[in-house]
């Protein structure tokens, strides 16, 4: 079994996306943990800030039926690139952020990194709809 990144060098990573295509929600989430001391509580040894990632159209995507596609294919795209550097320099990323979309561009990044991996995924609601099925078109359904 192989052991993803160095437990001992743990680096804070900010990804501030709401699915919702409305800014002020989830968004929020990085800077608000860093308000409430999450930085402090973790013993990271770099915090690499927040991304430079919005998914801020809140119009469905006629094709695939998702909010601000175009935005969660390049915050996933940013998110990934990052999430790779920081596991290629030996590190483990600490993601902080409120929307589950990120997910998608981690596990992009660490299959990257490290070929076959499993995910092992809880979440306080369903996440099984597709663009179509999707009462939001959120990308997190």
């Amino acid at each position: 079994m192989t052991t993803i990144g160095n437990p001992r060098n743990l680096t804070l990573l900010g990804v501030p996306i709401d699915c919702t295509g409305k800014p002020g929600m989830c968004d929020r989430a990085p800077s608000v943990l860093r308000e409430l001391g999450v930085a402090a509580a973790i013993p990271a040894r770099h915090d690499a800030n927040d991304l430079s990632v919005r998914i801020d159209d809140p119009k469905r995507d006629a094709k695939s039926g998702v909010k601000g596609a175009a935005a969660v294919v390049r915050s996933n795209a940013v998110t990934r690139d990052a999430v790779e550097r920081i596991l290629r320099g030996g590190g483990t990323p600490v993601m902080l952020g409120g929307c589950c979309s990120y997910v998608m561009g981690a596990v992009a990044a660490a299959r990257r990194v490290y070929g076959r991996i499993g995910l092992v995924y809880v979440d306080g609601h369903m996440d099984l709809y597709d663009g179509r099925t999707s009462p939001g078109g959120e990308c997190a359904d």
